[in-house]
């Protein structure tokens, strides 16, 4: 059973076809709360990230401008989620690792969003979880785990239930035609995680955000077939 849990929430989950989903982020409020194994959240931007950004764009700013952006995004996002966890979490998103190691030592549930320009909120997951040696990373998305097609667009995409670091980033490089990464459109896993992954031998496993009893499956069993585990 994992001890020490790290939770990365893809920001397209607190949104739907309507706007911000807040019953959906009260859910993930009352799964933390009831759930002691969890130490630390970092949450994505999500859509709302990307709306600003295509419009930062348009208006000439950088790549690192959009970054920003994006950053403050996911900011917001972890204040939401703050917000429906209550009294029992850090009041603020803090903004780098040694602000989280003190907000951390309050025994708070402590959320985070993005650090720095370049990175996506997933590596900022994989970082927290090594600092923390956490014993699992559980990476949720709108998605049950990793395919070899789009799953949206293909019925027989076929679901890996084990992939291997490199295996998982020859399919997400297959799946994005080998573009360049962009800001707001950062993989579910990129380079700078993998490598984390690999040197922190750290247990990660991918799975649905809208199906949160998967989660506590997997806290409580590691060989729980569900989602796709990243093996090393």
């Amino acid at each position: 059973m994992a001890s020490r849990v790290v939770i990365k929430i893809g920001g397209s989950l607190f949104f739907d076809d309507v706007g911000f989903n807040a019953h959906r982020v009260q859910e993930f409020a009352h799964f933390v709360m009831k759930t002691p194994e969890i130490q630390a959240i970092i949450v994505g931007g999500g859509k709302f990230a990307r709306t600003y950004i295509q419009g930062a764009r348009a208006l000439g700013a950088s790549e690192a401008e959009c970054d920003l952006l994006g950053i403050a995004t996911s900011r917001m996002n972890g204040q939401l989620l703050i917000r429906a966890i209550g009294d029992t979490a850090y009041p603020r998103v803090p903004e780098s690792v040694e602000e989280f190691a003190k907000a951390r030592a309050t025994s708070k549930i402590v959320v985070m969003g993005g650090l720095q320009p370049g990175q996506s909120t997933t590596s900022v997951a994989v970082i927290i979880a090594e600092f923390l040696h956490a014993d699992l990373l559980a990476v949720l998305t709108n998605v049950d785990g990793i395919y070899d097609k789009d799953p949206r667009k293909f019925s027989d995409a076929k679901r890996f239930s084990t992939i291997t670091v490199d295996q998982l980033l020859k399919v997400l490089q297959k799946g994005a035609g080998g573009k360049q990464v962009a800001a707001g459109e950062y993989q579910i896993f990129d380079p700078v995680s993998s490598e984390i992954v690999k040197r922190s031998q750290l247990p990660v496993q991918l799975l649905s955000g809208k199906e949160l009893a998967q989660v506590t499956r997997v806290i409580k069993d590691a060989t729980a077939d569900v989602g796709t585990k990243i093996t090393h």
